[in-house]
C-alpha cells in the first residue's frame, strides 16, 4: 500500500510506503500523527462503503415513512403499517410504473389511514415525492459526505492548511488499484476511483480508553470509541452478522497468538474482566483482588488494552494498526517489551502496523526485534522534518541512524551543558 499527500494540514508532501511496519520518527508537531489519523479516517470512510451509501439512502426513507404512518395511523399496528408501506415503496422504487405507484397511495389510505375521510392524497404524493428524491441521490454524493464526516471528525474541521488553503489532495494505492481525494475548504470535493476496503483499521493513541468502561459519563460520549464499542454489548467483532461467535476465527488466532500471550504472561500483564453486573475490573494472578480499571497506570494501561483486543479476537489478519507514540507511558524496558509485542503482531496477523515514536529506545527495538523475525523487510522508516512551517517526510529505510541522530540532539544538549557547568565548578 502507499500512501501519497499534497498540501494535506501541516504536510506540504509525503509518499510513504505501509508494507507491514512503517515507522515514523521525527520531533514534536511535526505532522506524524496526521499521517495516522489519515489513513484511519481512508479506511472508516471507504470501508463497505456501497453498504454504507445503501444505509444511508434507507435510513432516510425509513425516516420519512416511519413519521408518515406516526401522524397518520390511529390504529395500535403502525408497525405493520410501516412495514407494509416499507414493501411498497421500495418495490416502487425498483420499477416506476403506474400501478406500483397506485399502491403506494392505496397502503397509505386504507392502512395506514384506515379511514377515506382523514386521508389527505397530497400528503401521499409529497412522501413519494420525497423518497424518490432521497433514492436519486447519486452515490458520490452520499459517499463525499460519509468521507467528510470521518474525515472532519478527526481533524476538527481543519483538513487544508491554515496558512495557505491550497487544495488538498490524497492518493492511495493498493495493489493495482489506485484512489484519489481532493478537498478544498476543508470539504471533500472530489473523489476519484474510490477503492472499496475489507479490512478494519484502528487508531490508539491513548491508553486511558480503558476508563470508558467504568465511567458512565465519558461512556455516553464515546460511541464511537472503538473499545468502548468492542466492550459495550459484550459481542466484540468475533460476532458474526448473525450474533454468533465466530469461533473457528478465534481458534486459529490463539494457535497463532502462544508466543504473544507467553511474553504477556511473563510480563505480568492481566486481562479486563466483565461483572455480573456489568462492572468492568482488572485482574492478575499477581493480585490478591481486582484492581479498577481506573486505578491502573498508564503503562499497564497501554499492555492490557493491546491484550484485550487480541483476546476478544478483534484483530483479523490484514487490518491496520495505527499506533500514535505507543512509548509515551512507558519505562524504557517496557518500551522494547511493547516494541516485541508488536513487531510479533504484525509477522502473525500480517497486519499493517503504523507507528509514530520519538523514543530512539523503541525505535531501535522495533527494528531490531523486526530482523529477528525475519520481518525487516517489510519495514519502512520515515523522519518527519519541519521547514518554512511546512512539514516533509525523508524515507530513512536505508539510513535509519538520520533518526538516531535527530532524536539524539537533546542527550548532546544536556552534554554540552554538563561540560560548561564542569567547567564552572558547579558540577562535580
Amino acid at each position: 500500500m502507499r500512501l501519497q499527500i499534497k498540501n494535506f494540514a501541516k504536510i506540504k508532501e509525503a509518499d510513504i510506503t505501509l508494507d507491514g511496519i512503517t515507522v515514523i520518527a521525527g520531533e514534536n508537531n511535526t505532522g506524524k500523527s496526521t499521517v495516522g489519523k489519515i489513513l484511519n479516517s481512508y479506511f472508516k470512510a471507504f470501508k463497505e462503503y456501497p453498504i454504507q451509501i445503501n444505509s444511508q439512502r434507507d435510513r432516510r426513507i425509513s425516516n420519512f415513512i416511519i413519521n408518515y404512518v406516526y401522524i397518520n395511523d390511529s390504529e395500535l399496528n403502525s408497525n405493520n403499517s410501516i412495514d407494509e408501506l416499507k414493501q411498497r415503496v421500495f418495490l416502487y422504487l425498483s420499477d416506476k410504473s403506474e400501478k406500483n405507484y397506485q399502491s403506494i397511495i392505496n397502503v397509505c389510505r386504507d392502512d395506514v389511514c384506515h379511514n377515506s375521510d382523514y386521508f389527505d392524497i397530497e400528503e401521499a404524493k409529497k412522501l413519494i415525492s420525497d423518497i424518490v428524491k432521497v433514492s436519486e441521490i447519486s452515490d458520490i454524493s452520499i459517499l463525499s459526505s460519509i468521507v467528510n464526516s470521518k474525515f472532519s471528525s478527526a481533524f476538527n474541521n481543519q483538513i487544508n492548511n491554515i496558512n495557505n488553503q491550497v487544495e488538498s489532495e490524497l492518493v492511495i494505492s493498493i495493489k493495482k488499484s489506485v484512489s484519489r481525494i481532493v478537498f478544498k475548504n476543508n470539504l471533500c470535493t472530489e473523489i476519484n476511483l474510490p477503492i472499496r476496503i475489507v479490512n478494519s483499521s484502528f487508531f490508539i493513541d491513548n491508553p486511558n480508553t480503558l476508563n470508558n468502561l467504568t465511567n458512565n459519563n465519558i461512556r455516553a460520549k464515546s460511541q464511537n470509541n472503538f473499545v468502548f464499542r468492542l466492550f459495550r454489548d459484550n459481542l466484540f467483532s468475533s460476532f458474526s452478522d448473525e450474533g454468533q461467535p465466530d469461533f473457528i476465527s478465534k481458534i486459529i488466532a490463539n494457535d497463532k497468538l502462544n508466543e504473544i500471550y507467553h511474553l504477556l504472561e511473563n510480563t505480568g500483564i492481566g486481562s479486563i474482566e466483565k461483572q455480573e453486573n456489568g462492572h468492568y475490573i482488572y485482574n492478575s494472578k499477581n493480585l490478591s483482588q481486582p484492581l479498577e480499571i481506573l486505578n491502573l497506570s498508564m503503562g499497564l494501561k497501554s499492555f492490557v488494552l493491546l491484550k484485550s483486543l487480541l483476546q476478544e479476537n478483534a484483530i483479523k489478519e490484514k487490518d491496520i494498526l495505527i499506533f500514535d507514540e505507543p512509548e509515551i507511558h512507558l519505562h524504557p524496558a517496557w518500551q522494547i517489551i511493547y516494541a516485541q509485542l508488536l513487531v510479533l503482531l504484525q509477522v502473525t496477523f500480517d497486519l499493517t502496523l503504523v507507528i509514530t515514536s520519538h523514543s530512539p529506545y523503541f525505535i531501535d527495538a522495533i527494528n531490531l526485534y523486526a530482523a529477528k523475525y525475519d520481518a525487516l523487510k517489510n519495514c519502512n522508516f520515515y523522519l518527519s522534518e519541519m521547514e518554512d512551517n511546512q512539514v516533509t517526510f525523508k524515507n530513512v529505510t536505508n539510513n535509519i541512524d538520520k533518526i538516531y541522530e535527530k532524536l539524539a540532539d537533546p542527550f548532546d544538549t544536556l552534554d554540552t551543558l554538563r561540560y560548561e557547568l564542569q567547567e564552572e565548578g558547579k558540577l562535580c
